[in-house]
């Protein structure tokens, strides 16, 4: 769209409204054409802001909670923090497939609570969460936090310069607990949790936000998988409609559910 094509429609929708006509657009199309006013910094005047009627088709898709159109704007930008977070949520499912962790869970013991999957060669132990109560989940992301602070991964060895147990104790309520309050001072206020914040955050955000239970209660190759196209090179994981069935053109939209699932 340039500047001559906004004036002829500019002129042919002043036209329709003045002879009380009306015109039939996709949602999606109308919501591109005001976007791509700010994208590209030309006022389309004749786009009128009242008297728009929606019509639904098929409302129980369109309307379903998962839907979302994203309109992408200007050059790509890199996801803060990224490589601590990929490494973040591979040493949680590294924490996860240990044997001393998982006796330490009593939940693994209950069937009706977990399911543990057959796994690869060089793959990380199966563990899929059926069905969990929220006082469960919340003993879960401490346990999962006392062994990632007091057992680091080698990905982590800085953990291991905490020596005072109420520092160990204070890094673990603050992953675990999404009700600690004052976060970013108590990051901030102590020399090597703001040293390593991003590390911390990215905890925070598996843990306490529940991104890690979230995300093992979904079926590999059902709720999520890969596209299997010749011209996808990302290798990123997309959600599933069905069995071995990609959403067209869909992807998560939440970065962090993105990179667990494709973990």
């Amino acid at each position: 769209i340039d500047e001559c094509t906004v004036k002829i429609l500019d002129e042919e929708m002043r036209r329709c409204y003045m002879h009380s006509g009306c015109l039939i657009v996709t949602p999606q199309h109308r919501n591109s054409l005001l976007l791509k006013q700010h994208e590209i910094g030309v006022k389309l005047k004749g786009l009128p802001k009242e008297d728009v009627i929606d019509i639904l088709d098929e409302s129980d898709a369109i309307l379903e909670p998962s839907f979302q159109l994203v309109y992408a704007m200007g050059t790509k930008l890199h996801l803060p923090s990224r490589s601590n977070r990929c490494t973040m949520f591979q040493s949680l499912l590294t924490i996860l497939s240990r044997e001393e962790c998982r006796a330490s869970l009593r939940l693994v013991q209950d069937s009706a609570a977990f399911y543990k999957e057959d796994s690869k060669s060089g793959n990380f132990n199966g563990l899929r969460v059926l069905k969990l109560s929220s006082e469960d989940k919340t003993f879960l992301a401490r346990n999962v936090a006392e062994h990632f602070v007091r057992n680091p991964p080698s990905d982590f060895e800085w953990l291991k310069k905490l020596k005072r147990r109420q520092d160990i104790d204070l890094l673990v309520q603050l992953v675990s607990d999404p009700e600690f309050q004052d976060t970013s001072i108590v990051i901030r206020d102590n020399p090597l949790f703001n040293l390593f914040k991003e590390d911390i955050l990215a905890a925070r955000g598996f843990l306490a936000y529940g991104i890690l239970l979230h995300t093992l209660e979904s079926r590999w190759g059902v709720s999520y998988g890969l596209r299997h196209l010749r011209d996808d090179d990302t290798q990123m994981a997309v959600p599933y409609s069905a069995s071995d069935t990609p959403k067209a053109r869909a992807e998560f939209s939440h970065p962090d559910v993105a990179i667990a699932y494709t973990n």
